[in-house]
């Protein structure tokens, strides 16, 4: 099995708490592999299946709402074990903002493609 971690850049939070999703699913079949919401802008994805494809969806919301546009992540897993990394980098990143976005930024053991 393999491990995900994904982080992310804070955006405007509009004075509000925000509150951080990953939705990791199974490219071929669609299945919602994890669920994970949390209060920072960083998540352990673990128990990844080797030679896998997920996509990952990643947003934020808070008392205003959910972040209006979405970014996802194609990660495939290789057939080893290991961790995969992946993180928004630079400003334009912002989960807490209406432009939520996820890029990927490194990984090992497996490869990514960012769509935007």
């Amino acid at each position: 099995m393999q491990d995900l971690f994904l982080t992310c850049d804070r955006g405007f939070d509009g004075g509000h708490s925000a509150r951080f999703h990953a939705e990791v699913f199974e490219s071929s079949t669609r299945f919602l592999a994890h669920n994970i919401t949390r209060s920072l802008p960083a998540f352990h994805v673990h128990q990844l299946k080797p030679m896998t494809s997920y996509t990952v969806v990643a947003y934020a919301s808070n008392a205003l709402g959910r972040s209006k546009t979405l970014r996802r992540l194609n990660v495939t897993t290789n057939n080893q074990t290991g961790s995969i990394a992946a993180g928004g980098g630079g400003g334009t990143n912002n989960m807490a903002s209406p432009a939520a976005a996820v890029d990927a930024a490194a990984a090992a053991g497996g490869t990514r493609r960012a769509i935007k």
